[in-house]
């Protein structure tokens, strides 16, 4: 019989070996995937950070650029917006308390006409195409009823004739006077109009002209609708957004609308919150082309701002003569005047790779700038 051969296989000694070089490698490997992993997270955090920031100031550029749009009297400024509550100023360095600190940022607040995003034309049947006027009416011993004076209005679409409220105005636009809305009665894409008051001026004061006659607006005449005398306001606030952490708060930027109250803006009836984790967000003025920016130190206020730009048309080198301070609530259709806003946006989780010492948590931040000059701006009527 053969000799079996003697059996081969590893030592107690080779098996430890080999496995304590296939720890090493695996740990290497881990470390690896977690720097990867690590990488990834980064970089979708800070992709996510750069495009809240766009987003914020995708808006804030439509926005500035519809401040100071006067479009219920083309002729001069609103009668309404005082000294107190101006028609563009800035409340500078608001702290905004969140479950992990406090943020600062400022406050932009401006005043505009808001045009509907749609228009309409007359639309009277054929057997009533004349559409008489007050004084018509009163000449002919007729009653003033709302049946009298009313008027319909073909929108278009069903969806604009539900976005046509009382108390907003309209304008036929083949000729420019025009109505507060007492009543719109909808019916599909038609809105049957009752004027609250006859032709009214910027103040809402009644000129004494006629509701509507045939000699002034012909059957299917452009009608434009708006809300007047609108107050925006930008800043930050405190919001509890994430589901998985109902408790934490996160600063977003949040946007504000209401109607223009004289004393100040307090009672916004519309609110949009744009992006989360925005950090900072911060404006400057600038009357020499943005060769120099003006910013109030902080607990400066607005009145801060005013001495800055007031030492800058002082100098005589830059803005219109005569035209030196922003004590007029209209200062800015009178001043060229270029707007420069930061926005500073955050990550959205604290890491270890932000901060300054490897045992600490910290956010990344980044700031991206927009620089306008609001179109409406120095347009003067004066």
């Amino acid at each position: 019989m053969p000799k079996r051969a003697p059996q081969q296989g590893f030592s107690l000694v080779e098996l430890m070996v080999a496995v304590l070089f296939t720890g090493i490698l695996m740990a290497g490997m881990a470390q690896v995937y977690k720097s990867s992993l690590s990488s990834f997270q980064t970089t979708a955090e800070k992709i996510g950070s750069n495009r809240r920031g766009r987003v914020a100031i995708d808006m804030l550029v439509d926005d500035l650029n519809s401040a100071g749009m006067y479009l219920w009297d083309l002729n001069r400024y609103p009668a309404a917006i005082t000294p107190a509550n101006p028609g563009f100023w800035i409340n500078p360095d608001v702290p905004v308390a969140l479950t992990d600190g406090t943020v600062t940022g400022d406050q932009l607040l401006f005043y505009y006409d808001e045009p509907l995003p749609f228009e309409g034309k007359l639309s009277q049947p054929a057997a009533s195409a004349k559409i008489a006027g007050v004084a018509e009416l009163e000449a002919a011993g007729t009653a003033i009823t709302s049946g009298a004076v009313s008027f319909t209005i073909d929108t278009g679409n069903d969806s604009f004739a539900s976005m046509v409220k009382s108390g907003q105005r309209l304008i036929i636009k083949d000729g420019w006077p025009g109505f507060e809305i007492k009543t719109a009665t909808v019916s599909g894409q038609l809105v049957t109009i009752e004027p609250a008051e006859n032709y009214q001026d910027s103040t809402g004061t009644p000129t004494g002209g006629n509701w509507i006659s045939k000699d002034r607006h012909r059957n299917d005449s452009p009608v434009t609708f708006m809300k007047t005398a609108q107050m925006v306001r930008y800043g930050i606030q405190s919001r509890q957004l994430d589901p998985a952490e109902p408790g934490r708060s996160v600063p977003c930027l949040v946007r504000e609308q209401g109607a223009y109250q004289p004393g100040g803006f307090s009672s916004p009836t519309e609110t949009q919150v744009l992006a989360e984790d925005v950090s900072g967000i911060q404006v400057f003025l600038s009357v020499d082309g943005g060769a120099t920016w003006l910013r109030s130190a902080a607990g400066g206020g607005w009145d801060g701002y005013k001495t800055l730009v007031a030492a800058a048309l002082g100098a005589g080198k830059h803005g219109r003569t005569g035209f030196t301070t922003l004590d007029d609530p209209n200062w800015y259709r009178d001043i060229p005047v270029l707007v420069r806003v930061d926005v500073k946006t955050r990550t959205t989780t604290k890491r270890s790779e932000y901060a300054s010492t490897p045992t600490a948590l910290a956010y990344r931040e980044q700031t991206q700038s927009l620089v306008i000059r609001p179109r409406h701006f120095g347009l003067s009527f004066r």
